[in-house]
């Protein structure tokens, strides 16, 4: 079973159970290391008793005979009160063995210290030291209850563990089923918000913790979603109008062609009307491609270094033609600003705003374009003399296809689309454009970085 293909709850509750599983033998070893520890300390105390009853119920004879006082066979030393058999050798000042009651082995050890060791599998405390005349006592116990009281402790512990991680298993997968069911709440709203409620949003009362912050990114992106979602309906809804609009114009124009008998100079007008439309059609679809090919990436891009007052004059004489028909005057006023940038494009991000100014104030009035540079950026005005736009439009204007008064637009030959371009090639450039009040009219301001 792979365990990438369970559920979090069950993963995070098998790692919960490993881990506590760990934390629990490693527990038992410690604790089984340190109570064999102090049933040592507590073992070597008796020893140190158990020597000096050895010690005091010694003898010796002229002989140098060693034998035990109280014991009636040399052999059986059984200290009283423990009643506990002692293995004891006994070893003359010169080293040689004097007594010895068992066939046990005891290993060499220095003076006063104890070592603990294993004869026939069965595991030996000794303690050594000198007494009376010179001797020095050996003398060995058993370990059997010692371990025995260890042995138990292990058992029982050890009895209790099956028990102990069934428990941890149970509570480790129902603490996080509960903590997880935040997250299930989560795919239950995300799997029910489609292209029908996309305004509803994840609730949940802890937003501060991972889950509440998993929610609330879900829901700025659910938001994204939405504003994007809404405004390419919108956006293809537009379109759909936009490109509507000429084609029925032109379909009324041909039914009108094919049911008259018209002389040449009807037929030339009526000609005239359609390639107007279609050079509307035209303009219109070209403003869809660029900015289709923006949003994707795709669009080519030639960056270079270039005058941009000089760019504002090329602007100002391709527009002075229609000023002059408005008896319009364009006023400029600036200096050589060097920007790094595709050339065309500012160019038509600045023939779009100083076209809007000019289509939107009145006949006999001026159109003033300011050029300066501050704080390594060319900051481009374009003023005019029109009516404005009222402050609930302003944050608006520059939306794809969004008019202020839709019938005066249509009149004047706009889409909708020339603010929404100008945004584009700006942020194209990391720069910016923006609406600001002007007590004549209105005001955009075009700032682009410079070199």
């Amino acid at each position: 079973m792979q365990l990438k293909k369970l559920s979090i709850t069950m993963r995070l509750s098998i790692f919960f159970t490993l881990g506590i599983s760990f934390l629990l033998f490693a527990f038992f070893l410690l604790s089984i290391n340190i109570f064999k520890k102090e049933l040592i300390s507590e073992f070597d105390r008796s020893l140190t008793e158990r020597f000096s009853y050895l010690e005091r119920h010694l003898e010796i004879s002229v002989s140098d005979k060693v034998q035990f006082r109280g014991s009636t066979d040399p052999n059986q030393i059984i200290i009283k009160g423990i009643n506990d058999f002692a293995h004891v050798e006994v070893y003359a000042p010169t080293g040689e063995l004097s007594f010895k009651n068992s066939k046990l082995v005891i290993p060499k050890i220095d003076l006063n210290k104890y070592l603990s060791f294993e004869y026939e599998k069965k595991n030996y405390r000794v303690k050594t030291g000198k007494v009376k005349n010179g001797y020095i006592i050996k003398a060995a116990f058993s370990l059997k209850n010692l371990n025995s009281r260890v042995g138990k402790f292990s058992f029982w512990y050890l009895s209790m563990m099956p028990i102990s991680i069934a428990a941890v298993i149970f509570l480790s997968y129902f603490f996080a089923r509960k903590a997880l069911a935040p997250l299930k709440s989560i795919i239950n709203h995300a799997v029910n918000i489609n292209t029908n409620n996309l305004t509803e949003r994840i609730q949940l009362e802890n937003t501060e913790d991972e889950l509440g912050r998993l929610a609330t990114v879900l829901n700025e992106m659910f938001e994204r979603v939405s504003l994007s979602f809404e405004s390419l309906k919108r956006f293809t809804a537009d379109s759909s109008h936009e490109l509507r609009t000429p084609l029925t114009a032109i379909r009324s124009i041909c039914e009108v062609a094919h049911g008259k008998n018209l002389n040449s100079n009807e037929y030339s007008n009526l000609l005239g009307s359609i390639l107007e439309e279609i050079e509307r059609m035209t303009a219109l679809t070209n403003s869809l491609l660029m900015l289709a090919r923006g949003d994707a990436g795709i669009y080519q891009i030639y960056h270079n270094d270039f005058d941009l007052n000089d760019c504002v004059f090329e602007v100002i004489e391709l527009l002075n033609v229609l000023a002059e028909e408005n008896q319009q005057e364009i006023i400029f006023e600036g200096a050589s600003v060097i920007i790094f940038g595709d050339r065309a494009l500012v160019r038509q991000a600045i023939m779009g705003l100083t076209h809007n100014a000019l289509k939107y104030s009145p006949v006999r009035s001026k159109i003033n374009l300011n050029l300066t540079i501050h704080s390594k950026k060319a900051i481009l005005s374009v003023e005019d003399c029109g009516p404005g736009i009222p402050i609930e439009h302003q944050n608006k204007i520059f939306e794809r296809f969004y008019r202020v008064e839709k019938s005066r637009n249509s009149k004047l030959g706009g889409s909708g689309l020339g603010l929404a371009i100008v945004m584009w090639i700006a942020k194209l450039h990391t720069g910016t454009v923006r609406y600001e009040e002007n007590l004549s009219g209105s005001k955009f301001i075009l700032e682009l970085p410079s070199v």
